[in-house]
């Protein structure tokens, strides 16, 4: 090698050589010439200069080589009661607890729980506490108190089996706290006509230290988000499932960073990242679209909120994105659209099978394309439907519905999958 040229000759003479031999032409250099240039010299002369393509996994560019993945899935009701979806965001939501908790001078949780005694049910027990207030009270009193580091603490909300009173595990930034200090501000929220206290009982509840010393903020987070993991052998009262403003967790106010925050903390996509990622077609939006806009959703009460988990299937592409940081290869997935049916009625329309309990299933292109070829057709059909319920208001869906799906809208599998789909309609 020449030591009168600098590194970055050499380089950009062996980059001009490999982009040679990758435009086909014959650019296999003699030993002499390689020797000049840095370039190790290979025994066989056949063969290709440096960083040559072995044909290995990774190596492997050639056209058909790489095969755009999809998957469809079961699209979940994303209720923190539901057992199918509650472990996935509670563990999401313990991921993002732990970045926060960190921030945290020290760590500290309590159980605030309400005397049963004082309230004609367990609904309206909650309804007292949330109307009046009572936890962000008492950590506003505590912090005015100087037992708070800072203003920050995050709540979660579970049942007890026999009674179904609500009780509260309360996590905030606090090193040491009077436990009569504690009791003596929840007991002012005792209500004014259950009149004095009578005998042992508390003023308005009890309250204990959960756990008063904590390992790391990750053992904090993992201890307050097994709440919402974990989905009780008895499940949740009745009163709770017909309701739909009960929340399983609440924040503070403040306790999330802020936009500037994130912007700083967040990891941003280099210019190196490599993403996978191919073209799909677009689902037709002009027929998709051409329906009438939707009116505000009524509120639902959570009982009706999981009765409609699993109705409907997500299709993602899966593309592989490779971290500069540490050359880590990944997966990610992409939201490409939502059919309107179960993941059941998928595998059975793709001719899969489909074992219990599994929520996702792994499409090629092909098939995610049929997929999406089925919900234009039961789009048109729905407006199809829609037409004729309104032309022949006198007539009998079941009259009418067969023939015209058979005559006017649906052939093949496509009117088959439809018959099965609204069989209980028709």
């Amino acid at each position: 090698m020449d030591d009168t040229k600098s590194f970055w000759t050499v380089k950009a003479e062996q980059d001009a050589v490999l982009a040679q031999c990758r435009a086909g032409d014959d650019c296999t250099p003699s030993r002499s010439e390689r020797s000049e240039r840095g370039m190790p010299c290979s025994r066989s002369a056949g063969k290709s200069s440096y960083l040559e393509v072995v044909g290995k996994h990774c190596d492997k560019e050639e056209e058909g080589q790489t095969k755009t993945r999809f998957e469809v899935r079961c699209a979940g009701c994303r209720s923190r009661f539901c057992k199918n979806c509650c472990v996935g965001l509670g563990l999401a939501l313990r991921e993002r607890l732990i970045p926060v908790l960190e921030t945290f001078r020290g760590l500290m949780m309590w159980t605030f729980t309400i005397d049963p005694s004082l309230f004609v049910s367990p609904a309206a027990a909650y309804q007292y506490v949330k109307d009046n207030r009572c936890i962000s009270r008492t950590m506003r009193e505590l912090r005015r108190g100087g037992f708070l580091h800072s203003r920050r603490y995050v709540v979660f909300v579970e049942w007890q089996k026999e009674t179904e009173m609500p009780h509260w595990h309360v996590l905030a930034d606090a090193s040491f706290v009077p436990f009569n200090a504690v009791c003596d501000i929840w007991n002012r929220f005792r209500p004014i006509s259950a009149g004095p206290v009578h005998g042992e009982r508390p003023g308005f509840g009890s309250i204990r230290f959960t756990a008063p010393k904590f390992k790391s903020p990750t053992h904090a987070a993992r201890y307050g988000c097994k709440y919402l993991i974990k989905y009780p052998e008895h499940g949740y009262p009745a009163w709770v499932l017909a309701s739909h403003d009960v929340h399983r967790f609440s924040t503070s106010r403040g306790f999330w960073p802020t936009g500037e925050e994130l912007r700083e903390q967040s990891t941003e996509i280099g210019p190196g990242v490599v993403v996978e990622e191919q073209e799909f077609p677009p689902v037709d939006e002009a027929r998709d679209n051409d329906v009438e806009p939707l009116e505000k959703r009524p509120r639902t009460t959570i009982a009706e909120r999981l009765a409609g988990c699993g109705e409907a299937s997500v299709v993602l592409r899966i593309a592989s994105v490779v971290d500069m940081a540490t050359g880590e290869v990944r997966e990610v997935r992409r939201f490409v659209g939502r059919v309107e049916m179960p993941l059941r009625d998928c595998a059975a329309y793709l001719g899969r099978s489909l074992p219990d309990r599994q929520r996702r299933l792994e499409l090629m292109e092909a098939e995610a394309m049929n997929l999406f070829t089925c919900k234009r057709s039961l789009n048109g059909v729905e407006r199809q439907l829609s037409h004729f319920s309104r032309v022949t208001r006198s007539v009998p869906i079941g009259d009418w519905c067969s023939t015209a799906l058979d005559n006017d809208v649906m052939h093949g599998v496509i009117h088959t999958l439809w018959m099965l789909k609204t069989t209980s309609r028709c």
